[in-house]
């Protein structure tokens, strides 16, 4: 059971860093994705270590004090390895997340989760023993802070001031709404003459009310913006990462009909 756990969570945790660095709106150099994507190797023709592709994110992002916690998932990786190739195992680490998992620094660091010992760890791994529950727990704890942390420096760096979150905000509106009948359905246009006639010109909120002759629609329609912006990934939090969104940008948006809206965001062909 442990050793299907630790394959699952290196497993996971390869196909994160993949995504990661491939995600457009993140504008990772090319020298950054090709090795966290492993699309080149090391001099020798020697893949890249998950150390090697971590770091090269994190420098990328300006995280500091990551090194020890890097190393130690890196040898998870290099477990996960030798567990899924038991006949022909390698047992070995690279030279350099070896001198980092020795340091002083790092069996300070390291040992904060649960009074956890990186040297027996490492020579366990050493001596070909399969891991331990500690060993697999605390290395997945540790893989997920470094995806916190890669993903919370991230947004920092696209969306750190107001104008950098609405570039993206009106980004990702546009992706979600590719399709006029995406807008259509969204904005409740029914019939062409709707979007043709300027009857789309009146917000949904105000033509909805008018309808209904109920002043409360409108409650309804902040809610339903509000989900919208949840669907595609802005949500309002006590801890916010990125900067706020301001009220104002939200009212606007939200008073648009849906032809202002689509000017406004730049969708095209509608």
């Amino acid at each position: 059971m442990l050793r299907a756990v630790l394959v699952t969570a290196c497993d996971a945790l390869d196909t994160f860093i993949r995504d990661f660095a491939r995600t457009d709106w993140l504008d990772f150099p090319d020298d950054v994705k090709t090795v966290a994507t492993k699309a080149t190797t090391r001099p020798g023709k020697v893949e890249w270590s998950v150390f090697d592709r971590l770091k090269v994110l994190s420098n990328n992002l300006g995280l500091e004090d990551v090194e020890p916690p890097f190393a130690l998932i890196s040898l998870a990786a290099r477990w996960r390895n030798a567990v899924v190739h038991a006949g022909r195992a390698k047992f070995e680490l690279e030279s350099d997340v070896r001198t980092i998992l020795k340091s002083t620094e790092a069996k300070q660091r390291l040992s904060g989760k649960a009074a956890f010992d990186i040297v027996s760890t490492v020579e366990r791994f050493d001596a070909g023993e399969p891991p331990t529950l500690k060993d697999v727990t605390t290395a997945i704890a540790f893989m997920q802070d470094a995806c916190r942390q890669l993903d919370q420096a991230a947004i920092r760096k696209v969306a750190g001031n107001a104008e950098q979150l609405e570039a993206l905000l009106t980004r990702a509106l546009r992706e979600r709404f590719a399709t006029r009948g995406e807008l259509d359905e969204f904005w409740g246009i029914h019939r062409p003459h709707e979007w043709a006639d300027g009857e789309v010109g009146v917000s949904y909120a105000i033509k909805e009310s008018r309808i209904t002759r109920s002043g409360t629609f409108e409650h309804k329609w902040n809610r339903k913006f509000g989900n919208l912006l949840n669907s595609i990934g802005f949500t309002e939090s006590k801890s916010a990462i990125s900067h706020e969104l301001s009220e104002k940008t939200l009212g606007y948006l939200r008073g648009m009909s849906a032809r202002e809206f689509s000017q406004t965001i730049g969708l095209q062909n509608l």
